[in-house]
């Protein structure tokens, strides 16, 4: 219903902040989820609020990681949503529990969505959206950091020359991808791209490296 090009190419110019929680939502086709699994979440959250375990503990380490300069997660209210969205997914997928960086997409998820929503965002992006990028193996996440890794060398050789250790930038871009998430048209490609043009535009900030002074190119990254 919702994968037209006519809405892939609006999806791509960018959701209007104020509208962003309701079309995720509905985009993702979480409000199904939510529709169908009534007192699902509430009834989870009494079950597992409470118990211990190694996901429980991983969470904790970095409820005050996840966005800390945000005035949203620099209170007790605010620490407190996150940590049942995660705890309580962790218990409702214990083959996952709680992996890297699913304390940055719930944060970003409570920003635009009432918790229950948010809830349901993150079990549709991580088991339907993107299930090889959370999970422990994260093969997903591995893949399109090698192909990035390539791609900057091919397309952006001033950069990969002032960088040697490209993982040092694909490990920092995929935070930025919960931002634009979740849509169905997020396809690998457009990620990738995504970051390169990230990339492009701000190589010309760069600091000065071991072989001379930063780029000073700021030229739109050719396209994937």
């Amino acid at each position: 219903m919702f994968r037209t090009e006519k809405t892939q190419r609006l999806v791509a110019m960018g959701i209007p902040e104020s509208l962003r929680g309701e079309l995720w939502i509905t985009l993702s086709d979480a409000s199904s989820e939510l529709e169908s699994h009534q007192g699902y979440y509430s009834k989870l959250v009494q079950t597992s609020m409470g118990q211990s375990s190694l996901a429980t503990e991983e969470i904790e380490r970095d409820l005050h990681r996840s966005l800390p300069a945000h005035p949203a997660f620099q209170n007790p209210t605010g620490i407190a949503a996150l940590r049942r969205v995660l705890t309580t997914y962790a218990h409702r997928n214990p083959k996952i529990g709680y992996c890297q960086s699913m304390n940055i997409l719930a944060s970003v998820l409570l920003l635009y969505a009432k918790e229950e929503e948010a809830f349901w965002l993150l079990v549709v992006v991580c088991e339907r959206m993107l299930p090889d990028y959370f999970n422990r193996r994260v093969i997903g996440a591995q893949v399109d950091q090698s192909v990035f890794e390539e791609l900057i060398r091919e397309r952006l050789p001033e950069l990969a020359e002032h960088v040697p250790d490209l993982s040092a930038l694909s490990v920092r871009l995929p935070v930025l991808v919960p931002h634009h998430l979740p849509q169905r048209a997020a396809l690998p490609q457009r990620r990738l791209r995504g970051r390169l043009l990230l990339l492009s535009r701000h190589q010309s900030h760069l600091p000065a490296g071991p072989g001379g002074s930063g780029s000073q190119h700021g030229a739109s990254c050719p396209p994937v």
